[in-house]
């Protein structure tokens, strides 16, 4: 028994991925880049080491790590350029029982097909360790193998690595574009070389060690790809601004201007400027300049995908089409489809005395409601899931719920005050967000010829609404600022 555990003990030992060796005895890829060099690569999201069999010149030893999560495998893809599609990917997989499973696949566009009866001598695991946190393996695979849908390790490959579920039928499950985080670099096997000339006697340690990094280090290679000939660094980068775009329209601008109309104008309601009022100015800018970041923002992302629809298809499986990046591009493109409508349909809106202003109102309040849940959707299932764009995999995600819950809390504060408030005055009206008698104002701003009914608003009203204004605009903003630091 005691044998037993002490066997168990040393074989979890040697299953892991030992980076102190990278640059020495193997060659290696990380994500973030060069996390390897670091603690022994705690902090990576994946790993990838390749180096020549010592036992068989044949064979190349390739070990695969990655943070486990949700995922049932981690996955290397072995391409002719940086974006998935038609490539052969070895994979390190869990199965249903927790047992380690080596899968050979190969990607036909978004379709992963598993490679069935590949040979032991094309391919085969030496050692792994799957645990909650992490998948590891180390597979011995043919560097020229019988299996012709096997990549041919002689030549050069952009890795693409990635993790995800599996289905049933053993297929791996599509991850989404940006779960996929690629490093760009050539994946090839030089014959081994000698550490030291064969003229010398004594050589320093720290010399051995950096010829042996100089002389394996893999070359980067900045292949583009598509009409714009982008590099994925360079497509990170473009999402990277897309975020940053649509964070800044949605959530610095409109969140503002929403806040504005709602708790600025009774506050401020006999301040104008430039012959509008005050409350209205701000309305409008914000919407406005919210809606050029947005449209700025959705064309980096268009660009940044060659000018390709990557959300659901009519053509596509249930699969396709409701992963993480299928998803996040429908829900965005509503609330972009919905933030182009509210300038435009306001220059559409009856008079301020009709009978059918109210319904324009509502219309107009709750499709602009509907549209920033939609854009704060899209950013939850971006901060979640497309962790490659952050330069941290948990902050965001922390930042992003204090402000979903601080908003809330605001909001309802305020709302609860607003009802107890017109309780206390009997001023309730069936219109909601109207003003008490349809107010001094109308929705442009401008005033109207009809009198109001009980506009007084106290000092007290005025001191809370311009606290939760600003307490708002505070948050929105820190909340855009915060997630830009960890995008760049």
């Amino acid at each position: 028994m005691i044998t037993f555990l002490l066997l168990s003990l040393i074989t979890l030992a040697s299953a892991n991925f030992d980076a102190s060796e990278c640059g020495k005895a193997k060659h290696c890829l990380s994500v973030p880049t060069d996390c390897h060099l670091k603690n022994n690569g705690k902090n990576c999201e994946y790993m990838l080491s390749h180096t020549v069999s010592p036992d068989d010149e044949n064979s190349a030893i390739i070990e695969l790590y990655g943070v486990r999560e949700d995922s049932a495998y981690v996955a290397a893809g072995f391409s002719d350029d940086d974006r998935m599609g038609n490539e052969p990917v070895t994979a390190c997989v869990a199965s249903p029982n927790g047992s380690p499973e080596l899968s050979f696949s190969f990607n036909k566009g978004t379709n992963n097909v598993p490679i069935i009866g590949v040979s032991p001598n094309d391919g085969e695991i030496l050692e792994s360790k799957i645990v909650d946190g992490s998948i590891y393996c180390k597979i011995r695979q043919s560097i020229a193998p019988e299996d012709d849908a096997l990549p041919d390790l002689k030549k050069p490959y952009q890795v693409l690595l990635a993790r995800g579920p599996r289905q049933q039928d053993g297929r791996l499950q599509y991850h989404g574009s940006a779960i996929a985080t690629p490093k760009l670099s050539t994946f090839n096997l030089p014959a081994p070389q000698p550490l030291v000339a064969p003229s010398q006697d004594v050589v320093d340690s720290s010399e051995l060690e950096a010829n042996a990094t100089t002389t394996q280090a893999p070359t980067l290679i900045p292949t583009g790809s598509g009409p714009f000939n982008l590099t994925t660094p360079q497509r990170y980068t473009l999402l990277r601004f897309h975020a940053l775009m649509m964070l800044i329209g949605w959530f610095g601008l409109i969140a503002v201007g929403i806040a504005a109309a709602r708790y600025l104008r009774h506050e401020i309601v006999n301040k104008k400027v430039n012959g509008l009022f005050a409350w209205f100015q701000v309305h409008r800018a914000a919407n406005v300049l919210g809606v050029f970041c947005i449209l700025i923002g959705s064309l980096l992302a268009f660009i940044s995908k060659d000018f390709e629809w990557t959300g659901p298809t009519a053509s596509g499986d249930f699969e396709s089409n409701t992963n993480a990046g299928a998803v996040h591009t429908l829900v965005g493109a509503i609330s972009v489809i919905i933030a182009l409508m509210q300038p435009l349909g306001s220059l559409l809106r009856c008079a301020p005395d009709s009978s059918k202003r109210p319904i324009f109102n509502w219309g107009h309040r709750i499709l602009g409601l509907f549209g920033i849940i939609l854009a704060l959707v899209a950013v939850y299932i971006g901060v979640a899931k497309f962790k490659g764009l952050w330069n941290d995999t948990d902050w965001p995600l922390v930042v992003l719920i204090l402000f979903t819950v601080l908003s809330v809390v605001l909001i309802a504060a305020l709302e609860a005050y607003v009802i107890l408030r017109d309780r206390r005055r009997n001023r309730v009206n069936i219109n909601g967000m109207e003003l008490s008698g349809r107010g001094k104002f109308n929705q442009d701003g401008y005033e109207v010829s009809y009198n109001p009914t009980g506009t007084n608003v106290s000092a007290k009203d005025k001191i809370v609404n311009l606290i939760g204004f600003s307490a708002i605009t505070a948050a929105s903003i820190a909340m855009v600022v915060l997630l830009g630091v960890f995008l760049f």
